[in-house]
């Protein structure tokens, strides 16, 4: 019987296989179903989670994507020697790989903390090929500020991970104010992508810290479902550890925090200045959720499913 939540399912070009993303042994991995004897098997494997698997129009070739920590690279694989390899190596966020008709390339968007979204072109023999520039010619790239990946332990010793983005200024005789930023969701995840309005904040002078804590996609299915009928309890202890982390930073104006999100990151930044008043100096919520028993009795059918397996059914709980 199988017991993982499936999609992205791909016909081969000769309509002999399928290739599917399964989190069926934990995380997202890709699977392979022949029609000749039609149970699935494993095809590629990581570390990391897989997904967007994409074939080649002649069939020789697999793309694919694998999330690495909040850096989404663009993979292949090989159907006849059954190799695989990287086609992108920087770090930063691809997305919706499609192939040239040729097989020779595939194209896929592609940004990070220096790139807005853009249309590249890889050819399978290396190399790359700006197709689309949409970057306004007064931004000067080089004026922003590469984020750290950041590890710490959380009350239990379970590593969570986000990204901390300095001033280039920063530092001890200069420290600076800090702003953590609880994303939405709360299956969601922080990634290494072109966030704008976060380097606006570096600019004038503030730290940004951007929590990737339990719940969050991107870590396997036991990650994501560990805040499952716990919000605002594990996952606001992982936030609050990770803020004392970067609050102790010698960069870092412990006395000047603030904190700010939207939708479930407002849930979490709610639930953060009610418990832990003394941390914050300030904060701002955004359409965040401050009865959660109205929210289920509010919300369409659709929503109150989610909700059903993020909280629980309302009935006893």
């Amino acid at each position: 019987y199988w017991q993982g939540d499936s999609f992205g399912a791909r016909w081969s070009p000769d309509s002999k296989k399928i290739v599917f993303v399964s989190d069926e042994n934990g995380q997202n991995a890709i699977y392979q179903i022949e029609l000749s004897n039609k149970a699935p098997t494993l095809l590629l494997n990581s570390p990391y989670e897989l997904s967007d698997p994409s074939w080649s129009p002649d069939g020789n070739y697999l793309s694919y994507l694998e999330n690495n920590n909040g850096n989404i690279r663009l993979r292949l694989y090989d159907t006849k020697s059954q190799t695989q390899r990287s086609l992108a190596l920087r770090a930063g966020v691809h997305s919706k790989p499609i192939w040239n008709n040729d097989s020779k390339s595939v194209l896929s968007l592609y940004e990070s903390w220096n790139y807005p979204r853009e249309v590249w072109s890889y050819s399978i023999e290396g190399g790359r090929e700006r197709i689309s520039d949409t970057l306004p010619r007064d931004v000067d790239v080089r004026e922003l500020v590469r984020p750290q990946l950041i590890r710490f332990q959380s009350f239990d010793n379970l590593e969570i991970t986000g990204f901390l983005y300095l001033p280039e200024d920063a530092s001890a005789d200069n420290p600076v104010p800090l702003l953590v930023r609880p994303h939405g969701g709360p299956t969601a995840q922080w990634t290494n992508s072109w966030h704008p309005f976060t380097q606006l904040l570096v600019q004038h002078g503030y730290a940004v810290f951007a929590p990737n804590v339990r719940g969050s996609t991107g870590y396997g299915v036991s990650f994501s479902n560990l805040n499952d009928g716990d919000w605002g309890q594990g996952d606001l202890e992982d936030l609050i550890a990770g803020t004392h982390t970067i609050s102790k930073l010698p960069e870092i104006q412990s006395n000047r925090i603030g904190i700010w999100g939207v939708s479930y990151g407002g849930f979490l930044t709610l639930a953060a200045i009610a418990r832990h008043p003394e941390l914050f100096a300030c904060a701002i919520e955004a359409v965040g959720m401050p009865d959660l028993e109205k929210l289920y009795r509010d919300t369409n059918v659709d929503g109150r499913s989610y909700l059903d397996r993020e909280l629980g059914p309302l009935s006893g709980n």
